[in-house]
């Protein structure tokens, strides 16, 4: 009994992933001086967390991802510079009033948490900001843009 629900859902959540892949996209257009790199995290059946990383997106352009499953978080950040004797990198989400922060592992290098809530070695904890309309991207063929500025990022979604 128990393999055959495992091959359901397996074929259920192929099925999901196809047809999300064909009918979902998120598009990151970067008006900030410096590149920005795009991390998601996904809830999975069991309601554990996977974390991804990174799409990189240069200054005055727009970079677009395919997804395979509808992200619930997002973090966007930039590589480190040196200004000074500083060290410097900016990241969005900033903390914001009434905003629901989450906390996720992630590298520095391109990576694939599953179970992204828990600490592992070479990994760090950082925060993730909720979309804030993720079934949007299950409405048929959408694409949610986030407007990266100075000030902040902009959720643009299509009506």
């Amino acid at each position: 009994m128990r393999m055959i629900l495992r091959c359901l859902t397996g074929v259920i959540l192929t099925f999901l992933t196809l047809s999300l892949q064909a009918a979902a996209g998120l598009r990151v257009c970067n008006n900030y001086n410096r590149t920005v790199h795009l991390a998601l995290a996904f809830e999975q059946l069991d309601r554990s967390f996977v974390s991804q990383g990174w799409l990189p997106a240069n200054p005055g352009r727009c970079e677009t991802v395919n997804l395979i499953a509808v992200p619930q978080y997002y973090r966007l950040e930039t590589d480190e510079w040196t200004q000074g004797r500083q060290t410097l990198r900016r990241d969005w989400p900033q903390t914001r009033m009434g905003s629901r922060l989450v906390q996720f592992y992630i590298s520095y290098d391109t990576f694939r948490f599953t179970n992204a809530e828990t600490p592992r070695r070479g990994a760090r904890k950082e925060d993730f900001y909720k979309f804030a309309s993720p079934g949007e991207l299950l409405m048929g063929p959408s694409m949610i843009t986030l407007e990266v500025s100075d000030s902040g990022v902009t959720e643009r979604i299509p009506r």
